[in-house]
C-alpha cells in the first residue's frame, strides 16, 4: 500500500492526519486505532511526514483552520443546532433536547469552590453564555458577557434516609421539565442537593443546542482540576481555548460549501433512497399511533471475556469493536424479524478538527448504517459488509441528518422516527469521571 493510499484508508476510518512542526499527528474516533495500525503508523512515519510535507496536505474536512470571527455580527447557528432549534419553536414545551446528569458525591463539598469552578467553565466556554435568536428567519447565536453564576443548592439532611429517593426523584424530574428560554436563559443550570454533611447529589441540566455527550467529558475533567486548584488555594492551571464553538460554527457555514454537501448527499441518495424498510420487531401490543418520549431501561451484562473475544475477532477482521457490535446487533435484529434490509443509526462525535475535542458543544450528528443481509451471510461476511458500509458513511459524515432526510422527502409516520428505528451508541466503559479531592 502506497503512502497516498494509506492516507486513504485512514481517512475512512475517520482517522484525520495532518504536521504540526515536526510532529506528525493524528485525530481518531474511540476504537479506530488497533494495535495493527498503531505499528504501522509508527513504521511509516517518516513516510508520511514527508509525503505531507511535499503535498502541503493535511488530511481533515478542509484545510482551511479555524479563525476567531467578530462577535460584532450575527453569528449563525452550526449545521448540529438548527434542527434543535426549530423543533424547539415547533414544540417549545418539549424537554427530550435537555440533558440531564446527575452525580453522587460522597466526601465534604466546598460549595463556594464549586461554585467558582463553574463559574470559570463558563467563562472559558462562550457557548455555555449563549442565547439564540432570528435574524432573516434563521436562527444567530448571541454571546453574553459572563455574570456570576449561582449553583441552587437545597439541604434535605432534615428529611429522613427512607424519604431521601422519592424526594429526590420528584424534586429531579421537576428541574428537568423546567423549561429553558432560549433567547434569555443560561442554558445550563446546576442544582446541589445536600442529603448528610459528607452526601451531595449534583445535577446538571443542560439543552442540546449548547452540549453534547463528549461535552460532558470536557465539562467534568476542567471542573475535577479546577476544584483541585481551587480547593488549595491555587489559580487555574486550564490552557486558553485554541478558537470558541461560534468560531467553528463559521467555518462550518464557510467551508462546508454546496459542492461539497452536494458530493456527499449523493452518496446518501444512492444508500437510502427509495422505499425505506421499516423495522418491524415483534411486540406484545399495538404501536401507539402517536410517538411518545416514554421508554425504560433494560440492563443486560455482557461478560469480559466475551467482549474481549469479539474485539479480537474484530480486529482479525480489520474492523473495530464498533463495527463487531453493528454486526451483533443487526444479525439480532435479522434473527427477530426475519428482514434482511436493516437499517441502524449511530451518533457521531463529529469532532474532526484538530482541538475541537477541547471544546464544550453541539457537534454531534447522525450517522445512518444500511446493510444487507439477504442470502444469510456467515458473521464473518456480515462483518465484511458492515465494515464496508461504515467506512463509506463515516467518508460522508459531514452532511446534517435532518438535512439528509429533507432532502430524500421521507413519508413521516407520527408512531416512528424517520429512516431508522434502532440506534446503537458506543460510549467509553467509564463513563463521565469526576475526580474531587
Amino acid at each position: 500500500m502506497t503512502t497516498a493510499e494509506f492516507l486513504t484508508h485512514l481517512r475512512k476510518l475517520d482517522i484525520k492526519v495532518w504536521v504540526e512542526g515536526e510532529r506528525l499527528k493524528f485525530n481518531a474516533p474511540a476504537e479506530a486505532v488497533t494495535d495493527d495500525l498503531k505499528n504501522e503508523l509508527a513504521s511509516r512515519k517518516d513516510d508520511l511526514l514527508d509525503f505531507l510535507k511535499k503535498q502541503d496536505l493535511r488530511v481533515s474536512v478542509s484545510v482551511k483552520p479555524v479563525e476567531r470571527v467578530s462577535r460584532d455580527k450575527n453569528l449563525p447557528a452550526s449545521f448540529g443546532q438548527r434542527p434543535l432549534w426549530f423543533l424547539e419553536q415547533l414544540e417549545p414545551a418539549n424537554v427530550s433536547n435537555y440533558i440531564p446528569c446527575g452525580m453522587h458525591l460522597s466526601g465534604p463539598v466546598d460549595k463556594d469552590v464549586l461554585e467558582k469552578c463553574i463559574n470559570e467553565i463558563i467563562r472559558r466556554h462562550e457557548v455555555l453564555r449563549t442565547n439564540f435568536t432570528v435574524a432573516d428567519d434563521q436562527p444567530v447565536q448571541v454571546v453574553n458577557p459572563h455574570h456570576e453564576f449561582v449553583v441552587e443548592w437545597l439541604d434535605l439532611q432534615d428529611v429522613s434516609v427512607a424519604d431521601h429517593t422519592g424526594m429526590l426523584q420528584r424534586l429531579t424530574t421537576e428541574e428537568i421539565r423546567r423549561p429553558f428560554d432560549l433567547s434569555e436563559d443560561l442554558l445550563l443550570r446546576v442544582k446541589l442537593f445536600r442529603l448528610a454533611k459528607d452526601e451531595h447529589i449534583l445535577l446538571l441540566t443542560v439543552h442540546h443546542l449548547v452540549f453534547d455527550g463528549a461535552s460532558f467529558g470536557v465539562f467534568f475533567q476542567e471542573l475535577s482540576i479546577l476544584y483541585q486548584a481551587y480547593i488549595g488555594g491555587g489559580d487555574s492551571p486550564l490552557n486558553d481555548l485554541p478558537y470558541q464553538y461560534v468560531d467553528y460554527s463559521a467555518w462550518q457555514g464557510e467551508s462546508m460549501q454546496d459542492e461539497v454537501i452536494a458530493q456527499q448527499l449523493g452518496y446518501w441518495h444512492k444508500q437510502l433512497g427509495g422505499r425505506l424498510p421499516v423495522l418491524e420487531l415483534p411486540t406484545d401490543r399495538p404501536r401507539p399511533s402517536i410517538q411518545s418520549y416514554n421508554g425504560a431501561r433494560q440492563p443486560l451484562r455482557i461478560g469480559s471475556d466475551t467482549h474481549q473475544r469479539l474485539k479480537s475477532f474484530g480486529q482479525q477482521e480489520g474492523c473495530t469493536l464498533f463495527m463487531s457490535m453493528v454486526s451483533v446487533l443487526q444479525a439480532l435484529l435479522y434473527r427477530y424479524t426475519g428482514q434482511d434490509d436493516i437499517i441502524l443509526g449511530s451518533p457521531i462525535s463529529n469532532r474532526t478538527l484538530p482541538d475541537s475535542e477541547k471544546l464544550i458543544g453541539m457537534f454531534l450528528n447522525m450517522l445512518v448504517l444500511r446493510t444487507n443481509l439477504e442470502g444469510n451471510p456467515s458473521f464473518r461476511e456480515l462483518l465484511k459488509r458492515v465494515r464496508d458500509v461504515t467506512l463509506d458513511a463515516c467518508s460522508n459524515q459531514d452532511v446534517p441528518f435532518d438535512q439528509i432526510v429533507r432532502s430524500l422527502q421521507v413519508d413521516r409516520d407520527p408512531s416512528r422516527n424517520p429512516v431508522f428505528q434502532v440506534l446503537l451508541q458506543l460510549s467509553p466503559a467509564e463513563g463521565y469521571v469526576l475526580d474531587l479531592p
